[in-house]
């Protein structure tokens, strides 16, 4: 009958034969050294038979072995698995492993017969897979029919079947045949690079929009910074509105008690020191505050002047990293003072905020020069 290697039967049976290699190297220590070196070289012939790929090509190289009922892979894999799966024993297991390795080797001989020289993506793979499945199984003593199956009978009758066929009358049909199977082998590879560069080309955008997002976060960050600073503006305006109103009030004060004192005739230098000392003092502090204050209003200008330039600076310029070695090249002082503006720190202009101790020494000399 024979089975076909697109076909989800072979797919589903294939996988649970893969499945229980993966068993064997995970309790590798419950199983001789054999019997997991088979299970590590059939599960790497998921290289060849890439069950998400299509195998339908295969069916058409691989046509002999598969039409027997003895090499169904399908149905003996099966009646083993029948059994395993009802008494559970690790003998069943290793029949299974090592039936699986008899029938691709098979398989593989036919391919590597039928095709000559494998394309370099796979004749590496089945080489060694060839190669070292035989070793085991002589060793093993297990098989052995399959070896000679596979290395002397199953050549023989792809030679007397294309012997005795109309093909071997029609050397240009022959040629062509080999020729097709070969470019078959090739296209393959060919896909396989395809998808290789696809892979490359997308992992080159997923960069660049990488780049080009971290300049948005770096833009957001400066936003941030320049709405923090907004409202440090907003509250600063309060503070110097305050301050303007006890420096107006303060006068009016001043003179408000002064005609009392007038009116009153209650004068004389001690009256009016008790009375003016304490208002011009006041009056000194706020002006001071008011100074402190007014050039914290000016640090703030400053730096949102600076942020707003970043935040456009950001906006202008999106592909900084991959543009950097290019841009140096043709403008590299203008380069320069870009990446200064962008990584430099902000200036505060801390130097011109006068300190608290520069206040009480103006003061205390106020003070110093009325007692004089």
């Amino acid at each position: 009958m024979g089975f076909l290697f697109e076909s989800q039967k072979f797919k589903k049976t294939y996988e649970k034969v893969l499945n229980l290699s993966e068993l064997v190297l995970e309790n590798s220590n419950q199983y001789d050294a054999e019997i997991g070196k088979l299970a590590k070289y059939f599960l790497s012939t998921l290289k060849v038979f890439n069950v998400d790929h299509d195998l339908s090509n295969y069916d058409k190289v691989i046509v002999y072995s598969t039409k027997w009922d003895r090499f169904d892979f399908i149905n003996e894999i099966n009646r083993v698995f029948d059994s395993y799966n009802k008494e559970k024993n690790s003998d069943n297991l290793r029949e299974i492993i090592l039936l699986g390795s008899a029938l691709f080797y098979i398989y593989f001989q036919e391919l590597t017969f039928q095709l000559g020289a494998l394309n370099p993506t796979i004749s590496i793979e089945v080489g060694g897979y060839i190669a070292n499945v035989k070793i085991i199984l002589m060793k093993l003593n297990y098989y052995e029919d399959y070896l000679v199956y596979a290395e002397r009978d199953l050549p023989y009758q792809i030679l007397k079947e294309v012997f005795h066929s109309n093909e071997i009358k029609n050397l240009a049909d022959l040629t062509k045949k080999y020729e097709s199977a070969k470019n078959l082998i090739y296209d393959w590879d060919d896909n396989l690079q395809q998808k290789k560069n696809e892979v490359e080309r997308l992992s080159k955008k997923l960069e660049s929009q990488k780049v080009a997002y971290d300049f948005v976060l770096l833009n957001e960050g400066f936003k941030k910074l320049y709405d923090q600073k907004k409202e440090d503006a907003k509250s600063n305006n309060r503070y110097l509105g305050a301050l303007i109103a006890a420096i107006i009030c303060l006068p009016l004060i001043n003179l408000y008690t002064g005609g009392l004192f007038v009116y009153g005739k209650n004068i004389d230098l001690t009256s009016v020191l008790l009375l003016e000392l304490p208002i011009i003092t006041l009056l000194l502090i706020f002006i001071y505050f008011f100074k402190i204050n007014l050039n914290e209003r000016n640090s703030i200008r400053s730096q949102m002047i600076q942020l707003e330039l970043r935040m456009a600076l950001c906006q202008f310029i999106h592909s900084y990293a991959d543009d950097s070695e290019s841009l140096h090249k043709k403008n590299t002082e203008g380069f320069k003072k870009f990446e200064n503006i962008i990584f430099s720190p902000i200036v505060a202009s801390d130097d011109k905020i006068p300190s608290t101790f520069d206040g009480v020494d103006q003061i205390a000399k106020l003070i110093e020069a009325i007692k004089k």
